[in-house]
């Protein structure tokens, strides 16, 4: 029960509104946004932040159903990828602008990066570089799910590594399995689409899950199936006004990126 409450009082963390991003910051903050289990809405958060930040998004999930295709990038359309051609010549890509338009700066994706992994170490430091490179205080990096070279050299590197956490049973042993694999790097555990009133079980498994690490976990982010159904490729937290159904969400997207903020700072 005490772990229940601890897990409770950490989920409601009231951290105020949005406030302007903290200019001390002189190094970039990479922003990893991962989780061992696809389906747990990983590549929403990752979007979502991207625009929040001011951060480039570097997709490295090559599926469909990723930051890429929501951007409106094609790569079937494209013989070649700028990621691959940028890991593979030590070179700097140029992120595709897409803030005139309410999306995310973003380095896109493609099929063949499945096939083309970077090892571990060649993709951190071509992370690293590349942040330096750009110039933003923050880059936000959407992983493919599970365990992959190229996911490895992004945790390498992350000042912060977002896992979602929706409050499912398969959902929450994957949560266990990152937690316990993932042992010493910055772990922000973030309850995602969470319903209104969280089931007791489900809050259980969660506190067991993180057990006695240094986890931190994140206010939640509310269900809503206006989230699941949204086909415009703005990000959510880019529209004024924000639409009656997606005010709750975008209101706790802010307050998860504010709390990322601080805990990198």
């Amino acid at each position: 029960m005490a772990q229940r409450r601890a897990v409770m009082t950490a989920c409601l963390h009231n951290v105020g509104p949005l406030g302007r991003l903290n200019a001390a910051m002189t190094e970039p903050r990479i922003l990893v946004v991962h989780s061992r289990k696809g389906g747990v809405g990983k590549t929403t958060l990752a979007y979502e932040f991207a625009w929040i930040l001011q951060a480039p998004l570097i997709d490295l999930d090559w599926e469909g159903g990723g930051a890429t295709r929501s951007w409106g990038y094609r790569a079937e359309d494209h013989q070649r990828c700028p990621l691959i051609d940028a890991l593979e010549r030590g070179s700097t890509p140029r992120p595709m602008a897409g803030r005139r338009t309410k999306r995310p700066d973003l380095v896109p994706s493609h099929p063949d990066l499945e096939l083309f992994q970077p090892d571990a170490e060649t993709m951190a430091a071509a992370l690293r570089s590349w942040a330096g490179e750009w110039g933003h205080q923050w880059v936000v990096v959407d992983t493919h799910p599970g365990a992959t070279p190229a996911t490895s050299g992004a945790l390498q590197v992350a000042n912060v590594v977002a896992v979602p956490v929706p409050l499912g049973v398969k959902d929450l042993h994957g949560t266990e399995l990152t937690v316990k694999e993932l042992v010493g790097y910055p772990l922000i555990l973030v309850p995602n689409k969470i319903p209104p009133v969280p089931a007791g079980p489900m809050l259980d498994m969660l506190a067991r899950a993180i057990g006695d690490e240094d986890v931190k976990v994140a206010p939640p982010i509310p269900a809503a199936q206006a989230v699941t159904t949204r086909r415009r490729r703005t990000a959510m937290t880019s529209e004024d006004p924000v639409p009656k159904a997606l005010v709750k969400v975008v209101t706790a997207l802010e307050r998860v990126a504010r709390f990322i903020e601080e805990a990198a700072a």
